[in-house]
């Protein structure tokens, strides 16, 4: 399957993929989480390729909040680096899924 996205940029070293949407549905953390996963699994070429030649970049423009105050914040990013027990960040994975909704 293929990501479908509203805007796609794409160069040989990054994967980097902008969507700019309204939030009309309430799951639209999980869809972009989706759109993002898919985006870094298509890049596995099967069991004996696992690695990722391209780091993904997902950033989600919001034009709009939901009515019901839920979004307080004007940036936020997720990241697929794990952290150990202390608290410090491991980095494993450069990917970022960052979300911008502009005040």
């Amino acid at each position: 399957m293929r990501s479908k996205y509203e805007l796609f940029a794409e160069d040989k070293e990054k994967r980097i993929i902008v969507e700019i949407q309204q939030v009309k549905e309430d799951d639209f953390f999980d869809r972009f989480l989706y759109y993002h996963l898919i985006s870094m699994v298509e890049q596995v070429g099967g069991y004996q390729e696992y690695a990722f030649d391209r780091t993904v970049y997902t950033i989600v423009v919001l034009t709009s909040t939901p009515r019901d105050g839920s979004i307080k914040f004007s940036c936020a990013v997720s990241d697929m680096s794990p952290r150990d027990e202390d608290g410090n960040i491991v980095p494993v994975y450069p990917h970022r899924l960052v979300f911008l909704c502009p005040p």
